[in-house]
């Protein structure tokens, strides 16, 4: 069951998602923040233990980080499903593929637990300026078929994560159609 843009409701919708698409993803940030996965820097030197770790303290995003803090990479929890456990594995990235070639070579956990980070994130993850709007964001995802990007500062410092289903529950809000806030997964 849709809700119909002509309706009122689907009217109001509408014009709320107009609205947060043309705010700034600063203003997003503060005004959304309760509605954003929880992210972390991790330095690129970490390995997959401390990545766990993150996961099991209900981070969601790890942004991997070199020295000067510079983006490197992204680690998506669903990833980690993919390179550890998934039956799937011949359809992962091929980056991914080392944590489960490891595994299938019956490689002790402890050892598996060492594996740098490097071996197993996604580098070059999509990023955007904080001073650009939540529209171009949500473009940016479309183009490079994420969906989410990092919103970094004008000197590259991470914001935050904006993902779709943040944009979208924002516009609900916005529009007075939920309940009330709900974390993001």
């Amino acid at each position: 069951m849709g809700v119909s843009v002509s309706s009122g409701r689907g009217r109001i919708l509408a014009e709320a998602l107009s609205t947060v698409l043309t705010m700034k993803l600063s203003d997003f940030l503060k005004k959304f923040s309760d509605l954003l996965p929880k992210y972390t820097l991790v330095s690129v030197e970490e390995n997959l233990e401390k990545v766990l770790e993150h996961i099991s303290e209900g981070y969601h995003y790890m942004v991997i980080v070199d020295k000067r803090r510079r983006v490197r990479g992204i680690i998506f929890y669903l990833d980690l499903i993919y390179s550890i456990g998934h039956p799937h594995f011949e359809q992962i990235p091929a980056v991914l593929n080392i944590l489960h070639f490891r595994r299938r070579m019956k490689v002790p956990v402890d050892v598996l637990l060492k594996t740098p980070v490097d071996e197993f994130m996604k580098g070059h993850p999509p990023t955007i300026c904080e001073e650009r709007t939540v529209g171009e964001a949500v473009d940016l995802m479309h183009k490079v078929h994420r969906n989410y990007v990092l919103v970094l500062s004008s000197t590259g410092e991470v914001r935050g994560v904006v993902t779709a289903h943040a944009v979208l529950r924002a516009a609900l809000r916005e529009a007075g159609l939920t309940t009330g806030p709900h974390h993001e997964h």
